[in-house]
């Protein structure tokens, strides 16, 4: 047996759905051993209406007005799901066939049952048909759904852009700082929708697209609406869930795995004995450290993938690590230090993907001098090469 109170509690979830997950997956357990194609299960035209009107009640889109199928995709069959509660029991009664009725369907405790023993009750003083005329709302609510969702399917290809297509149009930006963010955003992107321009289709239209784009990703539908109003704005809105990480704004609608965003606090540089180079990973991020003689003609020596830094000064092991708030750095070229946000607002690199780029720290003392680098975008001015410099520090991209 199972504690579906402990369940429901472990799972967020109420006591009515947790017993429902717990008999289904039960009902799939069964399946299996037995080798069964499906498991019929007894719901009814009844059954069906209620739902409709829970679902009402807790807020839904045009598929939780769908109702129940007779089949659906996890191997369930609804054979009775056409007929009423009366014709099931009537049938039984004239044909001699023992049943028994679950006495707490008398109990008005949960939410379905006081929709089925007072609300339905009440809609039939209205319409003695209601559940007949519910099931049959429900047929045109598919149909309506099924023109709906073919419908939306092709407006979010219309507008889909693959990561690599998004990637390519950072880059084109131009600079050291648009390489790393697209290879950061290809890396772990999902789905990109154009939603400045899917936002012409209308309002309405550009948030039930945003909707059934998210929902696939499993975010609620209060989660969707706030980011459908976020399609067309400056500032960035982000929600997450445990698999995925959606950020809407700026025209566009991004969804990444959510294992883009695990980077370690930090992770310590250092070189063995005879040994000049050193790779880590940092997130989804690889590095190669390459110590290296300086050579005539090495001073202010960039790659596209690589930054070189002096590294005479430097107090190895040094620190991989990601941006705290307070961080300043002090760029080439620049006399002073700046913020390090304000760094990165300089170069549009979007505020979700921030946490993703590393600094290299040399941490003996705490002071803007000891961020030495930030690889994949700009040295420290204390750090630049110059003709006196012996050893250089080279970090690459990989």
């Amino acid at each position: 047996s199972v504690d579906t109170l402990a369940y429901s509690r472990e799972h967020s979830l109420s006591v009515e759905m947790a017993a429902r997950e717990l008999r289904y997956g039960w009902f799939e357990e069964l399946r299996q051993k037995s080798g069964a194609d499906y498991v019929a299960v007894a719901h009814n035209a009844n059954d069906n209406a209620e739902t409709l009107l829970l679902n009402l009640c807790r807020g839904t889109g045009i598929k939780g007005l769908c109702g129940m199928r007779e089949l659906d995709g996890r191997h369930i069959l609804r054979p009775l799901l056409g007929f009423s509660r009366a014709q099931i029991e009537s049938y039984l009664k004239q044909n001699s066939i023992p049943f028994r009725t679950d006495s707490t369907n008398a109990e008005n405790t949960f939410s379905r049952n006081r929709i089925r023993n007072s609300v339905l009750a009440e809609l039939k003083q209205i319409n003695p048909s209601v559940i007949s005329t519910l099931n049959k709302n429900m047929e045109r609510f598919r149909m309506a759904s099924a023109v709906l969702e073919r419908a939306a399917g092709e407006l979010r290809r219309k507008f889909s852009v693959s990561g690599k297509e998004y990637a390519g149009r950072i880059a084109d930006r131009g600079g050291v700082a648009a390489f790393l963010t697209a290879c950061l955003s290809e890396c772990r992107i999902r789905e990109v929708i154009d939603t400045a321009s899917l936002a012409k289709e209308g309002k309405d239209v550009c948030g039930y697209v945003m909707y059934e784009v998210l929902s696939g990703y499993g975010f609620n539908p209060s989660q969707c609406s706030d980011m459908a109003s976020a399609a067309e704005s400056a500032e960035s809105k982000r929600i997450e869930n445990d698999a995925f990480v959606a950020i809407a704004g700026r025209g566009l609608l991004k969804v990444y795995d959510a294992t883009l965003f695990a980077v370690p606090d930090s992770v310590k540089i250092d070189f063995q004995p005879a040994c000049n180079t050193f790779e880590t990973a940092f997130g989804s991020l690889r590095l190669r450290f390459s110590l290296l003689p300086y050579e005539k003609g090495m001073t202010g020596l960039r790659e596209e993938r690589s930054l070189f830094i002096t590294a005479d000064s430097l107090h190895f092991p040094l620190l991989l690590r990601s941006v705290q708030p307070g961080d300043r750095f002090s760029p080439f070229g620049l006399g002073g230090s700046k913020k390090l946000s304000d760094y990165y607002t300089d170069l549009k690199i979007d505020n979700a993907i921030r946490r993703l780029v590393p600094l290299l720290e040399d941490n003996t003392k705490k002071s803007p001098d000891n961020i030495v680098a930030l690889p994949g975008l700009e040295i420290s001015n204390r750090f630049k090469v110059t003709s006196e410099s012996r050893t250089l520090l080279k970090i690459t991209l990989l």
